[in-house]
């Protein structure tokens, strides 16, 4: 990597760790999309091992969250123009509660202190895919039925679980599971 490329990437990181809100943030992906590569996701995570050892924990949760859905985004499977605007759309939401205090992050994942989820299982010729937005751990595909709900109440214990280490507790849990089929 060219030391310009490298200095551009560390521009990227530092603006979006300033940026005011979840616009902002979509507009400064948006405008530099052709730096967002593995390399750059790379160099976020050093960049959040920095901010570790200076002791600013939260903003590196925070982009190594980011760093997580992009290289979820960049995943060769992802495709359409659509596939990206649902992307950038989750990353706004998930900014947005953790900033007001509805989800707490720990690791590279967020949870939520009141859990109400809309489960999409949907059938395919693969099988049953799985999508939980914001559930970690919730999101399969070319399973059977009994395996999709499987790793629904998986990821639903698990969260339960990591709710209770964190001491947080859950205030509610409300899981609507839709079958669609193909």
């Amino acid at each position: 990597m060219n030391e310009q490329r490298a200095q551009a990437y560390v521009n990227l990181i530092e603006q979006l760790l300033t940026s005011a809100d979840g616009e902002e943030l979509n507009k400064i992906l948006q405008a530099n999309q052709e730096l967002i590569d593995p390399e750059f996701l790379q160099v976020m995570e050093n960049y959040a091992t920095g901010l570790e050892q200076q002791g600013h924990n939260n903003p590196a949760a925070w982009l190594r969250n980011i760093a997580q859905q992009l290289g979820q985004f960049l995943n060769p499977q992802a495709r359409s123009i659509e596939e990206y605007q649902g992307f950038l759309l989750e990353v706004l939401q998930a900014e947005a509660e953790i900033n007001d205090g509805r989800a707490i992050i720990t690791d590279n994942d967020y949870y939520y202190k009141n859990m109400q989820y809309k489960v999409s299982l949907k059938q395919t010729e693969e099988g049953y895919a799985v999508w939980c937005p914001g559930l970690p751990g919730c999101a399969s595909q070319g399973t059977t039925k009994e395996e999709a709900l499987n790793n629904i109440q998986d990821a639903i214990v698990s969260y339960l679980e990591v709710a209770e280490e964190l001491n947080q507790g859950v205030e509610s849990c409300y899981v609507e599971v839709e079958l669609n089929h193909a």
